[in-house]
């Protein structure tokens, strides 16, 4: 089942791999930051938990999960 946050990858994928373009993409949904701390420290503990409940691992990404992405050829 096609999600809506990797139709666009696949659709390029789809189109341009025959000519040999690859297509990637990364959706880290939240990233524990200053400023969602900021947004999230007016919402309540309760709202907050939803919110962390609802992403697949349970946690909230740091920054350090995606500074080594960088480009991916």
């Amino acid at each position: 089942m096609t999600r809506n946050h990797d139709a666009l990858p696949r659709v390029w994928a789809a189109e341009l791999g025959p000519r040999g373009v690859t297509a990637n993409a990364v959706a880290p949904g939240l990233v524990d930051t200053a400023m969602l701390r900021a947004a999230t420290a007016r919402m309540g503990e309760e709202a907050v938990k939803g919110m962390v409940a609802r992403t697949p691992l349970g946690y909230w990404a740091s920054a350090r999960h995606y500074w080594r992405i960088g480009p991916l050829n």
